[in-house]
């Protein structure tokens, strides 16, 4: 039971970032929770990169940080909890390697960012 209700909270916590030319992509690969979410980055008015306690505090069972990502588009915020996204490492391959590359990646693009982890 423990595993099964793991899964299925690493699995909804578990999303990461990749970027294309103009575009920023979330992407979850966790089945059932699988999906991709695309938001160009010209309409990105804000992201917030924070720390929930509750959820830190749920996720610590199954050794899941509370990071997420908040991206505010026309007065719209979508919540992004990105569990195994922590300020030294969260994945690999084509997205970015660490909070702080995420964090930098985003200035680069002149997106308004506030980090606080």
């Amino acid at each position: 039971m423990y595993f099964l209700l793991g899964y299925v909270v690493c699995g909804y916590l578990n999303n990461t970032f990749v970027f294309t030319t103009d575009k920023l992509l979330v992407i979850n690969p966790n089945f059932p929770f699988t999906k991709v979410v695309t938001y160009k980055l010209n309409q990105i008015e804000n992201i917030e990169i924070y720390r929930s306690l509750c959820i830190q505090g749920i996720g610590w069972i199954f050794f899941q940080s509370g990071n997420y990502v908040t991206i505010t588009i026309g007065g719209d915020r979508f919540r992004y909890y990105c569990g195994s996204l922590c300020v030294d490492t969260f994945d690999e391959d084509i997205t970015e390697k660490t909070m702080d590359d995420f964090h930098y990646a985003l200035k680069e693009r002149n997106i308004s960012v506030q980090f606080r982890l």
